[in-house]
């Protein structure tokens, strides 16, 4: 696997739904460099739902 592969970024649902265009953006941009996501704090569907 390649670096990016190998990389976990972690973002806060508070900072994602801050801004969210530029939080999905960001995400698309080194997603297709290989990145993976966690994201943390998820309090509820309502919040996941906002971000997605």
């Amino acid at each position: 696997p390649t670096l990016a592969e190998r990389l976990i970024i972690e973002i806060t649902e508070t900072a994602a739904m801050l801004e969210p265009a530029r939080t999905l953006d960001f995400m698309d941009r080194l997603r297709r460099q290989g990145c993976a996501f966690a994201l943390e704090q998820i309090v509820g569907f309502p919040g996941l739902g906002y971000i997605l």
